[in-house]
């Protein structure tokens, strides 16, 4: 079986659609899916398809797994030290062009 690794925003997004269909069924809610909705959407900045496509870009930019792409996505670091320190913990390091080039495509989304 395949792993497929999502973001924050697309499991927001798939919680939301679960919410709205149990409400629409008039069914009842768990209040662990609705705290579930609750935390996951205080740290989601983007949609899900944004969050989607920027995985893919960011796999592309820096031959990197979807594991480590949907972890950039998932933290948006916000500069070098940030960056580095996510892909340190994969044993990662990229030149520093290919650094430059995920920041200033995460603060353009």
């Amino acid at each position: 079986m395949k792993i497929k690794y999502i973001t924050f925003s697309e499991a927001r997004d798939i919680l939301h659609r679960h919410l709205s269909e149990k409400t629409e069924m008039e069914e009842s809610v768990d209040d662990l899916t609705v705290k579930e909705y609750n935390y996951i959407s205080a740290f989601t900045r983007l949609d899900g398809d944004t969050a989607t496509r920027a995985v893919k870009d960011i796999e592309k930019m820096g031959g990197f797994s979807e594991e480590v792409s949907v972890k950039i996505v998932d933290l948006m670091p916000r500069d070098l030290e940030q960056l580095r320190a996510i892909l340190n913990s994969y044993k990662l390091s990229p030149s520093e062009d290919i650094l430059n080039n995920i920041l200033n495509y995460i603060s353009s989304i």
